[in-house]
């Protein structure tokens, strides 16, 4: 179920902006911030973050600032974590670091928010660095996830944060080694190494799993590791459709490893993105707005080749997959192959 607020928020960015409220108004919800009631002063917090785009609302970014550090209310920090980063966005002002400290709040919630909050902007200040890397040190699973990705987003090039994320590859919890693996990705662009790791994952399943632990926690990691699969395919897709010729040189390379398999998994890959597919939609204001014609509707298409199947088809693709049946040592493998040329053979030109 879509709250009212969510919708009304929505609407109100499809439609237009607010008008300026009235200088009374302002002046309450002003003061309002600084309520004795959590209710007060949540209703103030929502109603600065409806007014985000005016100029106005500049005025109250220092009391947010410290709201977000000192407010005892968990939901009402949440909002003004929200309404903090969203002015700010909006205002095209730099990320503030109480926006950036508060991945570091007591209250997960209140942690979620705020990374969601850091995700709107395009580069966070030098400052926010120190703040971000001593939540490598956290004994909170989740923080060190988080902050392991904020890393390899926002300071990729810097050189203490490429020392943090190598060490939490070896980190002795499967959802750490993973968020790192990411991070490192996103530092280096290197596909086919990250894209190996994920083969790996999915071909040899168990292998990634922490030794040496109590079966509670391998049977975490498991399930885990079914998610990490799944989002790996997503993500199969979309560089199948965005990153055609880097998604294509990979799994080039990745079909001549030594490793059989890795050649297993390669190959899967090539099968499975050979047909275009689009990153299924799972947006709950959909059926909401379907019937108000904001949604046109869809049209099926035929099956149609990939981009990357393109590419790869330049590169002589098919006649590769034939000397892989003919020749792979592994019959797995020589199946596979001719599987993933019957499959792209079926496809339309």
């Amino acid at each position: 179920m879509v709250s009212l607020f969510v919708l009304f928020s929505f609407c109100n960015n499809l439609c237009g902006q607010l008008s300026e409220p009235a200088a009374s108004e302002i002046q309450k919800m002003q003061q309002q911030l600084h309520s004795d009631t959590a209710e007060e002063r949540l209703k103030a917090v929502i109603f600065w973050n409806q007014y985000a785009d005016l100029k106005t609302v500049r005025q109250v970014l220092p009391m947010l600032r410290k709201m977000v550090q000192h407010e005892n209310d968990a939901k009402v920090r949440q909002f003004t974590v929200e309404s903090l980063g969203m002015i700010s966005f909006k205002q095209k002002l730099p990320c503030p670091t109480e926006l950036i400290e508060a991945i570091h709040d007591r209250e997960e919630f209140v942690r979620y928010q705020a990374h969601a909050s850091l995700l709107m902007f395009p580069e966070l200040p030098d400052a926010g660095f120190p703040i971000i890397a001593k939540g490598i040190q956290s004994k909170d699973l989740g923080i060190i996830c988080d902050c392991l990705y904020l890393l390899g987003r926002y300071y990729p090039r810097n050189a203490q944060s490429k020392t943090l994320v190598a060490e939490a590859k070896k980190y002795p919890h499967l959802e750490v080694r993973h968020s790192a693996r990411y991070a490192e990705f996103r530092m280096t662009d290197d596909l086919t190494v990250y894209l190996k790791y994920l083969v790996q994952m999915r071909e040899q399943p168990e292998t990634v799993l922490t030794s040496g632990v109590s079966e509670e926690q391998r049977t975490k990691e498991r399930q885990s590791r079914n998610l990490f699969n799944i989002g790996s395919a997503i993500s199969l897709i979309k560089w199948s459709n965005d990153s055609p010729e880097k998604l294509g040189k990979a799994l080039l390379r990745l079909i001549d490893d030594a490793d059989s398999n890795i050649r297993l998994g390669a190959v899967r890959n090539i099968e499975l993105t050979a047909q275009k597919r689009e990153v299924p939609r799972n947006n709950p204001l959909d059926e909401l707005l379907k019937p108000m014609e904001l949604i046109s509707p869809e049209k099926k298409k035929g099956p149609e080749k990939s981009a990357v199947l393109r590419y790869l088809e330049e590169k002589n693709i098919i006649e590769k997959l034939d000397i892989i049946a003919r020749t792979d040592r592994e019959e797995e493998i020589r199946e596979l192959a001719k599987k993933a040329i019957r499959t792209i053979q079926q496809l339309p030109n």
